[in-house]
């Protein structure tokens, strides 16, 4: 998924939870990542990232 355009700079605090063990990669690490809930500061929560 991909974050919309319009949320670009934005600030986001997800809750939710690795759900599969991080693998390595020339640029760094990645892992799947469950997201439980979006809080989003002084703005109402998106419904959903795309």
């Amino acid at each position: 998924m991909q974050l919309a355009l319009g949320d670009e700079g934005r600030d986001f605090t997800l809750v939710g939870t690795i759900d599969n063990l991080p693998y390595s990669f020339d640029q760094g690490v990645r892992f799947s990542f469950a997201v439980g809930r979006v809080l989003v500061t002084n703005s109402e929560n998106p419904k959903k990232l795309l």
